[in-house]
């Protein structure tokens, strides 16, 4: 095929037509890309400030249960208490059916028991009162890491080693019993529970042993405890004194004992001060002969004159508790 380009025949030797709209169609394609370039950037800005910067922080592609657009959303205004309107936006209190954000620089105290939602993100901070009982019930609660982990973090604070829950409280979460779902896709099922990729600490007085008290918290010692048990012993795990005190008033016909000892010795024999009481006597039964192998006295030893057995098997030495607490201290580094 034959191209045809057109000159003009003046002396100034003009560029030929067809070049100059080709230049021409160049400058306005890079014009029309500029523009398209700048509406995207536009546009990918907007994106980005309408989007929450939590919802890129989730590592191992873990979802982001926070973007669950079936339910409605509440977000914090301010610094204060759980239950208290002006924390949230719209004045709305949180229900079980909210998606909770805290945002960042917020500080959100939980002070009683009644705290619920469906999703709670933590991009500022999430307390609980340390002077009073506590209870949040929540389905997913997700610690956020802050600007993919370079920002700020998240923070779940449950006491702190300067202030702990004090002894005759209790601060719980309690994960809701319900169905995975909503918007948000969790095809590894890691939903319905604590995800931190923030901080998180808890400090707070021990609260054991831990069957005993599951046996009080699930109410089943109300209604499934076996009537023919009569005693109960404890002393694997360290018992607290208001749960051994819940323990006698809900089960007052059975008998709480508690033990003492080590796989490596045995059990000591001790016993209660008092059912209701933590405090216990060590029953020493100590050692029953000499350690150089002579007698002390006694029915048939060498101090009565009665005739002794050359073949006779020195007795088993029986530990006490102090030899049971000098062992453990000489086991520990």
């Amino acid at each position: 095929m034959m191209k045809l380009s057109i000159f003009h025949t003046s002396n100034a030797k003009p560029a030929p037509l067809a070049i100059i709209d080709e230049r021409t169609r160049r400058q306005a394609n890079a014009g029309r890309c500029r523009s398209a370039l700048l509406v995207l950037v536009a546009l990918l800005g907007v994106t980005a400030r309408q989007q929450p910067a939590a919802a890129l922080t989730l590592p191992e592609s873990i979802p982001d249960f926070s973007q669950d657009t079936s339910r409605p959303a509440v977000t914090s205004v301010a610094s204060g208490s759980w239950a208290s309107a002006s924390t949230w936006q719209g004045g709305q209190v949180p229900t079980a059916n909210h998606v909770v954000r805290i945002a960042a620089g917020h500080t959100v105290t939980i002070n009683d028991t009644s705290a619920v939602a469906y999703t709670i993100a933590v991009d500022g901070k999430l307390t609980f009162a340390t002077n009073a009982n506590t209870r949040l019930k929540v389905t997913n609660l997700q610690v956020m890491a802050g600007e993919n982990g370079m920002g700020t973090p998240g923070v779940l604070e449950i006491g702190t080693a300067a202030a702990p829950v004090a002894a005759n409280v209790t601060a719980e979460i309690v994960i809701a019993n319900t169905p995975l779902g909503g918007s948000v896709a969790d095809p590894e099922q890691f939903g319905n529970g604590l995800m931190v990729f923030g901080r998180w600490t808890a400090h707070g007085t021990l609260r054991t042993p831990t069957f005993l008290r599951l046996l009080l918290m699930s109410g089943a010692a109300d209604r499934d405890f076996p009537p023919t048990l009569s005693i109960v012993t404890y002393g694997t795990e360290r018992m607290d004194q208001p749960t051994l005190d819940q323990l006698c008033a809900k089960l007052p016909r059975v008998e709480f004992r508690q033990t003492f000892g080590m796989s490596e010795l045995g059990i000591v024999r001790v016993k209660s001060v008092a059912m209701s009481m933590l405090g216990m006597a060590a029953m020493d039964e100590g050692a029953t002969g000499a350690e150089d192998g002579s007698a002390t006295g006694g029915e048939g030893s060498p101090t009565d004159g009665a005739p002794q057995d050359a073949e006779q098997k020195p007795k088993k030495k029986k530990f006490s508790l102090k030899d049971a607490l000098d062992a453990a201290k000489q086991a520990i580094p």
